[in-house]
């Protein structure tokens, strides 16, 4: 397997929160390894870097790895376990990226879930009165015939302002459901150049594919979808609606002494890079 060593500085490595805080302002070597026609390398370290700038210029996210309920782990961006500059970087070069396409909004949305910090900074750095909200999530609630159930958060909420949604990182037996505010719904119609959908990741497209499925429901135009990682087929259009993703991410097998990349996981991904 060909394979270089680099030096990334510490500006360029978005660190985790459970590294050593000496090591924040000291540069990272790293080894770079093809992804392309060779077996997938075991990874060691229980961090994964993925590279969220180019290849001439590395931008590394630094990822915890994480088990689901599904038979495989993952390579984990949660955006509460990070440094505040960690999401205006991401912000920053999803927003780099949209306006490179030349795709305009007038609001920024996502679920609430990880992906709302990453879009109030988006909309922050947007400048201005960018509008922003998110799709409520849903609140237990026990009916009329003792049955637990998902049902809206607040009382001027209906039930048709909602859907069901299924995350990939969610146990399968969990129920979710995401809500839109009527008012609020009013006024994202109204925008016209319509709203960018924002979340941290695509595994399943369970909770991208709802959050689409309810804007367009209530009237609402979408007019781009971005993600920092998308660990599902890397494609740049989600029915039709311009899709920015700043990373392709593989799903991952856990091995006696690491965590390899699972086959037919990682493709449009060029290289692995690991801490040397």
């Amino acid at each position: 397997m060909s394979q270089s060593l680099i030096e990334v500085p510490a500006e360029r490595v978005l660190r985790h929160v459970l590294r050593l805080p000496q090591t924040l302002t000291l540069p990272m070597p790293v080894r770079v390894q093809s992804a392309i026609g060779t077996p997938a390398p075991l990874l060691t370290s229980p961090f994964y870097l993925a590279n969220i700038g180019s290849a001439e210029s590395p931008l590394l996210l630094d990822l915890r790895f994480a088990e689901t309920d599904h038979g495989f782990w993952i390579a984990l961006l949660m955006t509460n376990e990070r440094y505040p500059r960690d999401l205006t970087v991401m912000g920053g070069e999803i927003l780099r990226r949209v306006q490179a396409q030349g795709i305009a909004f007038d609001g920024v949305i996502a679920p609430e879930t990880l992906g709302s910090k990453l879009s109030q900074e988006i909309a922050r750095l947007s400048g201005g009165y960018t509008l922003h909200t998110t799709l409520q999530k849903g609140k237990p609630r026990v009916d009329e015939g003792g049955n637990l159930v998902v049902a809206a958060p607040k009382a001027w909420i209906g039930e048709e302002m909602g859907i069901a949604v299924s995350s990939g990182t969610s146990h399968p037996a969990a129920q979710q459901k995401l809500y839109l505010d009527p008012r609020v719904t009013e006024r994202l119609r109204a925008l016209p150049n319509g709203v960018l959908l924002v979340d941290d990741a695509r595994l399943s497209s369970g909770t991208v594919g709802s959050s689409m499925a309810l804007l367009r429901r209530l009237g609402v135009r979408i007019a781009a979808v971005a993600t920092v990682l998308n660990e599902a087929t890397p494609v740049n259009e989600l029915e039709g609606i311009p899709y920015i993703w700043l990373t392709k991410l593989p799903i991952f097998d856990r091995e006696p002494d690491g965590w390899r990349p699972r086959a037919g996981t990682y493709e449009g991904l060029q290289v692995f890079y690991s801490e040397a």
